[in-house]
């Protein structure tokens, strides 16, 4: 790159020091000389015109003034346009350097427009970028700094400084975008027995316990979201959903709401909520005479069937 710009600079040093530049101002001084004598000569005439009147002849002289400005232009263009050509294809190679050489500046600049354009996130949210996740402590011009998440939705005690141009080609995910609670889903992966419908509702029943205390809450927040993006509200309570991977595993999942910033915690405390009920249920059983236990306590058939899924 430096090497480039030298050449260039040495040729238009040389392009200056030629002959025929010399020859093109003294050209120029001439044109101007002619000019200057025209304008000077014509006025004269126009002051010595006893015949014209006052405003004839102000628009006279302004007409004048014009005509020569205009072929001082044209006669200048003509006289340099040989050296304006070169002079504006160096200076357009220039540009081309500078632009190569501040690509990825160019772009960093370009996706932080388009960031505050979009309203795309802010600080404090919880975004997803590629494989990259964690809370945004900081944005720049150039760059963005997070706070790296890792397993869990525990922070790693990492920072990831990330250039802006990655938001020009990757797709940004909000994952606060609902501010002060979330949707989230729960796993579970379990063996395809005759226990699984009794652990369905376990699950189900577990969600729910941990979500007690803030679910109008949450039903409140959802709301008013909706109506301020013209959206349906979500339906809040936590539901369940049912997937068979293979023909011998069951994955259920379960749908909860939960405050924007203990997703991990939250998880963790339906977790063992439902082991601990599972653990309990599977104890009791082991103590029950015959097979199905009294009045069929045992029979999956029995509970009370899950809450259906909603899409919502």
């Amino acid at each position: 790159m430096e090497g480039f710009l030298d050449d260039l600079g040495k040729t238009l040093k040389h392009s200056l020091t030629q002959e025929s530049t010399w020859s093109y101002a003294l050209q120029s001084a001439l044109l101007l000389t002619v000019l200057l004598l025209v304008r000077s000569g014509f006025r004269r005439l126009i002051a010595r015109s006893q015949r014209l009147p006052e405003e004839k002849a102000l628009s006279l002289q302004i007409l004048n003034r014009n005509f020569l400005v205009a072929a001082l232009a044209v006669g200048l263009l003509w006289i340099w346009g040989r050296e304006l050509k070169d002079l504006a294809l160096s200076l357009a190679a220039i540009a081309v350097a500078l632009v190569l050489a501040t690509k990825e500046l160019l772009l960093c600049l370009l996706g932080s427009v388009l960031r505050t354009s979009g309203d795309t996130f802010s600080v404090g949210d919880r975004i997803e970028v590629g494989n990259l996740r964690g809370d945004v402590v900081d944005h720049r011009l150039l760059t963005t700094t997070l706070l790296e998440v890792g397993a869990g939705h525990q922070r790693t005690g990492r920072s990831l400084s990330i250039p802006n141009a990655i938001f020009l080609i990757t797709p940004v995910i909000n994952e606060t975008f609902t501010k002060a609670y979330v949707l989230h889903l729960v796993k579970v992966s379990l063996k395809r027995d005759e226990e699984w419908r009794r652990a369905e509702h376990l699950f189900v029943e577990a969600a729910t316990e941990v979500c007690a205390p803030y679910l109008e809450a949450a039903r409140m927040h959802m709301g008013a979201m909706a109506r301020r993006h013209s959206l349906q509200a979500p339906m809040v309570a936590p539901r369940i959903m049912t997937h068979f991977p293979d023909a011998e595993s069951v994955e259920l999942t379960v749908r909860v709401p939960t405050p924007a910033r203990e997703k991990g915690r939250i998880e963790q405390h339906i977790l063992r909520r439902f082991f601990d009920k599972l653990d309990r249920v599977t104890s009791a059983d082991t103590l029950l005479v015959g097979p199905a236990g009294p009045a069929g306590q045992n029979d999956p058939s029995s509970l009370p069937p899950a809450e259906a899924t909603d899409v919502n």
